[in-house]
């Protein structure tokens, strides 16, 4: 969720024409090799019926995702030093306020997905909030 995103992700077919037009247009603006790709397909949980959708014309699909499903794929990043504020905004958004209730929307949605390292993750964000914008107050996993 970073302001000025240096790569989109997305899910798109045909795969190789796509591609090469996303080759064409970053040689045009300037944009790294791989600004856009696909490998957030592997984080898909199927149908997101809170997606939004952005452009709907015939031959141009484009749906961004709920908050549950953009948090819930924060979580299961877990990257630290990157996810905390997003993490901290989306749960703020959607009015969890334990982690414990993060959690359970995450496994809710990704199931066996959840690791002990992403439940870590945001247990360790309840434990430091001052360590970014307010959202999750202290609270264990078992609280």
């Amino acid at each position: 969720m970073a302001t000025e995103p240096d790569r989109f992700l997305a899910v798109f077919e045909p795969k190789m024409v796509i591609y090469e037009v996303a080759a064409d247009v970053a040689e045009r603006r300037g944009l790294p090799p791989g600004w856009l790709n696909d490998a957030v397909k592997g984080f898909l949980a199927g149908d997101d019926p809170g997606a939004a959708p952005i452009i709907d014309i015939p031959g141009l699909r484009c749906m961004a995702a709920s908050p549950q499903i953009l948090l819930a794929m924060e979580v299961l990043a877990h990257r630290v030093g990157e996810d905390e504020d997003d993490v901290r905004l989306l749960a703020r958004e959607l009015g969890l306020t334990s982690a414990d209730r993060v959690l359970a929307m995450v496994e809710e949605i990704f199931g066996e997905q959840l690791t002990l390292a992403a439940g870590f993750f945001v247990a360790e964000l309840s434990r430091h909030p001052s360590d970014g914008p307010a959202m999750l107050p202290r609270r264990t996993l078992s609280s």
